[in-house]
C-alpha cells in the first residue's frame, strides 16, 4: 500500500504488524504487505517501539481511514520520503533562519516583558552557548542581529549530525516555533513540548494577557501545541529501541 496515493477512504486491511528488516530497521505490514510511502520506498524506522506505535495507529483505525489520527505514521513517512530526497535543501532552508531565532529578539520595554524574556529565554540561550560552544548574540527592539560565523558553523554541524528521522522533528519544531535553538533543545531532550511552546510564543501570550484572546490565534496556538506534543512523542520513541 502506498501512502498519500490511496483513494479509498474505507479500511481495507484486517491487521497491521511490525516486521524486522535487519539492518534496515523495522517496517509495518498490513495483512503481510509492506506499507510504502509516496515515493514507493518502504516505511521503515530504526526503533521497534516506534514501529509498534505506527502499527497501533493502523489497528486503531475504524471503518474509515484518517491520516489526521496517525501522527507517528505521518512523521515517519516524511522522514523516509522528504528527507531522503530533500535533506540538503531542507537543511539549507533551516540555515536561512539562523539569524532570525525568536530567542534573539528581546523587547526594550515594558519592564515586566523584559524580565519575563530574560527569565524564560536566558537559560535556553545559555544552554545553546554551552552545547554549541559559541554564545548566541541577542538584540533589543527591531534591530537585526547577525550571529558570528562560529555560531553559524556550530549550528550547521548540529543539524547535519541528525538522522533523517530526528531531522524531521527538528524541522517541524523549528518551523512551528521560529527557533533553531528550541528545536535543538527538544530533539536533545533538554526541553519538552510545553516549554518550547511557551518560549516561542512568549510575546504573543504576553500581549493576549493584556488585550484578550483572538479566536483565530487561539486555534493556531492549539494546533501548534498539539503538533509539538506529537513531535516530542515521536522523538522519544526514536530513542527507545
Amino acid at each position: 500500500m502506498i501512502l498519500e496515493q490511496m483513494q479509498r477512504p474505507r479500511r481495507f486491511w484486517k491487521q497491521a504488524a511490525v516486521c524486522c528488516n535487519g539492518d534496515a530497521g523495522y517496517g509495518v505490514e498490513l495483512d503481510g504487505k509492506s506499507i510504502n510511502v509516496a515515493s514507493g520506498r518502504p516505511l521503515q524506522v530504526q526503533s521497534r517501539v516506534l514501529a509498534e506505535a505506527i502499527a497501533r495507529e493502523w489497528n486503531d483505525q475504524g471503518d474509515s481511514l484518517s491520516f489526521a489520527a496517525m501522527p507517528m505514521t505521518r512523521l515517519a513517512s516524511a522522514a523516509v520520503d522528504r528527507m531522503e530526497d530533500q535533506r540538503s535543501a531542507l537543511i539549507e532552508g533551516l540555515m536561512d533562519h539562523v539569524h532570525g531565532d525568536v530567542l534573539f529578539y528581546h523587547a526594550a520595554d515594558p519592564a515586566d516583558l523584559v524580565e519575563l524574556q530574560a527569565v524564560t529565554w536566558g537559560p535556553l540561550l545559555a544552554w545553546a552557548g554551552d552545547v554549541l560552544g559559541v554564545k548566541p548574540l541577542t538584540t533589543r527592539g527591531l534591530m537585526p542581529v547577525q550571529q558570528d560565523s562560529a555560531y553559524v558553523a556550530a549550528m550547521r554541524q548540529a543539524i547535519t549530525g541528525l538522522t533523517n528521522e530526528m531531522l524531521t522533528v527538528f524541522h517541524g519544531v523549528a518551523s512551528g516555533c521560529n527557533s533553531l535553538i528550541l528545536a535543538l533543545a527538544l530533539v536533545r531532550r533538554h526541553i519538552d513540548a510545553a516549554t518550547a511552546f511557551d518560549a516561542s510564543l512568549l510575546d504573543e501570550l504576553y500581549q493576549s494577557s493584556l488585550w484578550g484572546e483572538d479566536h483565530e490565534a487561539v486555534q493556531r496556538r492549539t494546533a501548534l501545541r498539539h503538533d509539538l506534543v506529537q513531535m516530542e512523542v515521536y522523538a522519544s520513541l526514536l530513542g527507545t529501541r
